[in-house]
This record gives structure tokens, sequence and C-alpha cells, in this order.
């Protein structure tokens, strides 16, 4: 995984690895999934950032939520297919920690595997 130092600069500045990434407290993957939520179980779009120990969701600048990874028990693509059915969501995968399930939809297959291969690091 590769990404660039910020958002603003992809053009000017050489990627970097996900081990860089995080060694510089950068995050090591950023970009815009569906969550579904856990109260009205509705599925919101979120910016999501994975770094500095945390998969963390935001709502323009303001900051949801976060999952601290070392709470994650469990990270996978979800192999039911009632989770996203009601929506029409596909490509999700669910982070499990003791407390709760949280549940993503990515664009499609390959960002949800890379999603879930960022979190298991």
């Amino acid at each position: 995984t590769t990404i660039s130092c910020c958002l603003p600069c992809v053009r000017l500045c050489p990627p970097m690895s996900a081990a860089a990434a995080a060694a510089a407290g950068l995050p090591v993957r950023t970009g815009h999934l569906y969550k579904k939520g856990g109260v009205r179980r509705n599925w919101l779009r979120r910016e999501v950032r994975l770094g500095d120990g945390a998969l963390s969701y935001y709502e323009g600048d303001k900051q949801k939520g976060a999952v601290a990874l070392q709470d994650v028990t469990a990270c996978a693509a979800s192999t039911s297919d009632s989770v996203g059915a009601k929506a029409k969501r596909a490509h999700i995968f669910e982070v499990v920690t003791k407390k709760r399930t949280f549940y993503f939809s990515a664009g499609d297959d390959h960002e949800r595997d890379a999603w879930v291969a960022d979190v298991q690091r």
C-alpha cells in the first residue's frame, strides 16, 4: 500500500509505504466509505482515516467516532448477504470489537480488500 504525504500535493510528492506513513504520523489510508449506523442502522457516507492507532470516521471536519485498533478482534469481508441488502450496499467489511461490530461499504472489492489488509496490520 502506498500513500502520498497529504491530499493537496498528491501529484507532487512521491508515494510512500504504509510503514513509512505510520512512522511519520500520517494516515496509512484515507477515503470515503459508507458506514452503517449503530442506532438508526442507516448507511451514511463518511471520510475514513486509518492511522495513529485508530480507524476514525468523519462528517466533514468533525470526527464522529473512532475504533482503537488495539480493540479490534477481527476485520474481514462480510460473509452475510443480509447486512447491506436493504440499502443495496455491496463490498462490505466488518470491524469487530468486544463491544460492537462496525460495518463499512467500499466502492469495489479491491478497495474493500485493501482496507481490510491495512486494518489487520
